[in-house]
């Protein structure tokens, strides 16, 4: 073959990954937590085997307390949109429409699912144990696979949960959770939307 070779690689997934986001924030955030699971409680569904506050107090973010890491959510939002090539005046129109916080125990998991009528998506991470991960998910991807598996090839991504991380996706990419093992995960999620 005299003519060069090319492997293009396009239609893109990503997730930006931040670490070290209000780390000093976290014992206060985990106090408020508390308060809010005594206040409102949580709710548990076969989708969601976990306890959570979606359906119960799903407004954290204009909870004071939380501020620091509304700022920083924000932030982060125009970073990654800007990287999509999104011009500013879109960017200030994504504003986070809920945000919720999820407890869970050993055996506790998420099943795949995407977050409808939104357009970001994303976690950030107080108390997790070792092990614990977040999954996303290629459901279009149905050929046979490989013995080695490539970035050509992977229908799966993982992150592990660590305290202080923030991830934030496409609300339409699937995502899940392994099993959790032992200890407790106590984590914020949220999404974001743009409004006119």
């Amino acid at each position: 073959m005299s003519d060069p070779v090319i492997i293009d690689l396009f239609f893109p997934k990503s997730a930006l990954v931040a670490d070290g986001v209000s780390l000093d924030q976290i014992p206060q955030c985990l106090d408020r937590i508390d308060q809010l699971n005594s206040l409102h409680g949580t709710i548990r569904d076969e989708l969601l085997n976990i306890d959570s506050s979606h359906g119960t107090k799903s407004d954290l973010h204009t909870d004071p307390m939380f501020a620091m890491l509304v700022e920083s959510i924000n932030h982060l939002a125009g970073v990654y949109l800007a990287e999509y090539g999104y011009d500013s005046a879109f960017i200030n129109r994504v504003k986070l429409c809920n945000m919720w916080f999820n407890k869970s125990k050993p055996g506790d998991t998420v099943e795949a699912h995407q977050h409808q009528s939104c357009f970001l998506s994303g976690v950030f991470y107080l108390i997790t144990p070792q092990g614990s991960q977040l999954r996303f998910h290629d459901f279009t991807n149905n050929y046979q696979i490989p013995s080695t598996i490539t970035k050509m090839s992977m229908n799966y991504k993982w992150y592990d949960c660590v305290p202080g991380r923030l991830i934030m996706f496409k609300s339409d990419l699937p995502h899940s959770t392994n099993k959790q093992p032992d200890g407790d995960r106590t984590i914020i999620s949220f999404n974001l939307k743009e409004y006119q």
